[in-house]
């Protein structure tokens, strides 16, 4: 499997990376995936990438800064590594929320599932998108206070960046976002994004594992 020239059936991970403003050692990323019906080349997985990253900056604020997309095959990295099994896509820019508040903890996450027709639905889990005056805390459990209002905001950005390209088959260069098995093969299409909620995790949190055995990525 390559990031050179791809394969029907073909899997790959995006991991959109980002720093804070004030702070550039402070990393995080967000992860997804993507899978080839059709086969293809690099230019259609950067391009898909690029997709993902006008979704994050419309719904991110402004000192959230996009660092680089990693897109790699499905096949975890081996020793010594293949150069074609990722690419590395330096990125620019920030995201384009001027907080209008306080901006909530970058431990407090604005949870977005991503829609399949069967099976576990996925989670996004997205820091330094949320503002102290869209939660609240009853009981010391944080809750969206306009969730119908963020989805709405949510669904904008979607149609507005183009993401949405990715969930309708056959997506952009053969390439849909999907939930891929956590052996590799076989895939189900996302279709639609919609706002969960708010979910705290820590800094150092992972959320994603492409082998059962394997620890999850960071």
């Amino acid at each position: 499997m390559s990031v050179v020239d791809f394969a029907p059936g073909d899997s790959f991970t995006v991991a959109i990376i980002k720093h804070h403003l004030s702070n550039p050692s402070l990393k995080w990323a967000n992860n997804y995936e993507l899978y080839s019906a059709d086969g293809g080349e690099a230019d259609a997985l950067t391009d898909a990438a690029a997709l993902i990253v006008a979704f994050e900056k419309q719904i991110h604020h402004n000192y959230v800064i996009f660092e680089n997309a990693r897109i790699s095959t499905w096949i975890p990295d081996s020793v010594p590594y293949d150069p074609e099994a990722f690419v590395n896509v330096p990125l620019t820019g920030a995201g384009v929320i001027t907080p209008l508040s306080d901006p909530v903890a970058l431990t407090v996450t604005l949870s977005v599932v991503r829609q399949v027709n069967v099976g576990r639905l996925g989670h996004v889990f997205y820091r330094g998108a949320l503002l102290e005056n869209q939660v609240s805390s009853p009981a010391g459990i944080f809750t969206l206070t306009s969730p119908g209002d963020l989805d709405l905001f949510v669904q904008a950005a979607v149609t507005t960046s183009g993401i949405d390209a990715l969930f309708t088959v056959p997506g952009p260069g053969g390439l849909n976002m999907a939930m891929i098995n956590n052996t590799g093969p076989g895939a189900r299409i996302v279709e639609a994004f919609q706002v969960k909620g708010v979910t705290q995790l820590p800094l150092n949190h992972a959320w994603f594992n492409r082998t059962p055995s394997a620890p999850p990525s960071s």
